[in-house]
């Protein structure tokens, strides 16, 4: 559920409508025990939200990549954050 919330919610925020469909969803998986959980309900993710394929992503560097994009620069509290979490 809170899958494809998110994905729906990313969606809306770029404006992409469910109707189009993309080509993958890439999902931090932060142990073998919420992977299999994830690859359970795999089919169910990708009817709801419209996308090909989905796959894990290792590792927490493509997360602090994705959080310095998303402009942290610019949030002097967000920059705090991400400073004490490093």
């Amino acid at each position: 559920q809170r899958i494809t919330s998110m994905v729906l919610a990313l969606r809306r925020k770029v404006n992409i409508k469910v109707r189009q469909p993309l080509q993958k969803i890439m999902i931090p998986a932060v142990d073998a025990d919420q992977q299999k959980h994830i690859e359970a309900v795999r089919q169910l993710i990708l009817t709801e939200v419209n996308v090909k394929e989905l796959s894990f992503v290792e590792g927490q560097g493509i997360l602090v990549k994705k959080v310095n994009a998303m402009g942290v620069r610019r949030h002097p509290y967000l920059r705090r954050q991400l400073i004490h979490l490093l």
